[in-house]
């Protein structure tokens, strides 16, 4: 993995020059890299995979910029990493400077903001691991508890004053929905400003846009957020003459049915739709999509795995999907189906996949059916 990769010039002209958002050059299939965090595996994953997804994927809350610095050979790739939600506005451009020292290389093809919320009551580094029905979360040790709905609510009622507990949301939710057991640091608990506001985002988002006119980053983008955030971000950009998102990068897969409006304003607006945890994104009320009998069904009649059907159903829908695995088989093989021309998925099994959503008894909020990923915020819409 040699070579250097050719760069668009610096733009040094007082004035903000809006880039067109199309990202001409985004790979369509992107290594991902998280939980990536054993240099051995990086090594051989990034060096085998690489070359062939033609993108790598990664964020601050990975914890990983350093490895793959160490690994090198990302010059003559798209790179992308995110802004975790807890840097402040006054923070941002130092922020992604050390972001690139961490991943030695001189510029970002896209810089995405990770979250839409606060999320004051969540974990850093990184976010982790939530159930279904787990809304709490206390560390005795190296013991992680975790309590039921009614448990918690009861807990925080007699434990007002206990500062392990977060307290319950009277609004029909809770304001925790994280453990800390895989945490590598779980005593570290790094809160959002308690004054966060929509209007704090957007300030971040106007100095994320200097680090384009920085020669920082090439591209902006936006990761987990909601259409009506979306909007948000767009028209902020359009009021102040900053660069607009290229790219939202959201969970996508057929248990997550996403309102047909959201496409149709990123299309309009120029904006590539990312799809990750394409495979799932962890357990949906205990249905595991991988072992979901219409994509078994589907995999058989083609004979591929249902991971091809997923992967090859997202690309199909979308256009851009982000492939992770340790196994550098399961990433290579993944690439391979995903360009391989002989088969493909009908329209009536189409259908199908994009049914399986309606069976799923999952959180429905305003902009789709959130699953595991959306659940650590309890709703990214509450925060609009």
């Amino acid at each position: 993995m040699s070579g250097k990769r050719k760069r668009t010039p610096t733009i040094k002209s007082k004035t903000t020059t809006v880039l067109p958002t199309t990202a001409p050059n985004f790979p369509d299939i992107m290594l991902g890299t998280y939980r990536m965090k054993d240099m051995k595996v990086l090594n051989t994953v990034m060096n085998e995979c690489l070359p062939v997804c033609r993108g790598l994927d990664t964020a601050a809350a990975y914890c990983n910029h350093g490895l793959i610095g160490k690994v090198g050979g990302t010059e003559e790739h798209w790179v992308q990493t995110k802004l975790w939600r807890s840097v402040k506005s006054k923070d941002v451009v130092k922020k992604i400077r050390k972001d690139l020292k961490e991943l030695k290389i001189k510029r970002l093809d896209c810089w995405l903001l990770h979250w839409p919320g606060p999320g004051r009551h969540l974990n850093f580094p990184p976010v982790t691991r939530t159930d279904i029905e787990v809304v709490g979360a206390r560390d005795e040790g190296e013991e992680s508890l975790v309590y039921e709905v009614d448990d918690v609510r009861a807990r925080n009622k007699d434990d007002n004053d206990d500062d392990d507990y977060d307290d319950y949301d009277d609004n029909g939710g809770t304001e925790l929905l994280v453990t800390k057991v895989m945490n590598e640091n779980p005593s570290r608990v790094v809160k959002c400003p308690e004054n966060w506001s929509p209007q704090t985002r957007l300030e971040v988002w106007s100095e994320m846009s200097k680090c384009v006119d920085l020669g920082l980053t090439r591209y902006l983008g936006a990761c987990n957020f909601t259409l009506t955030q979306l909007r948000a971000v767009v028209e902020h950009c359009r009021a102040n003459n900053l660069h607009k998102p290229a790219v939202l990068q959201n969970e996508f897969h057929p248990y997550i049915k996403w309102d047909q409006e959201l496409f149709d304003y990123c299309k309009d607006e120029g904006i590539r739709f990312q799809g990750h945890s394409c495979l799932g994104g962890g357990a949906a009320g205990g249905k595991v999509l991988l072992e979901n009998r219409v994509v078994g069904e589907i995999a058989k009649g083609l004979c591929v795995t249902a991971a091809d059907v997923l992967f090859r159903y997202a690309h199909k829908k979308i256009g851009n999907v982000i492939v992770k695995s340790v196994r550098v088989e399961r990433v290579l093989g993944a690439v391979e189906e995903l360009r391989n021309p002989d088969w493909d998925i009908g329209a009536e099994d189409m259908r199908r996949l994009e049914g399986l959503a309606e069976g799923v008894e999952l959180v429905n909020f305003d902009d789709g059916v959130c699953l595991f990923s959306w659940l650590r915020e309890f709703s990214p819409s509450r925060y609009d």
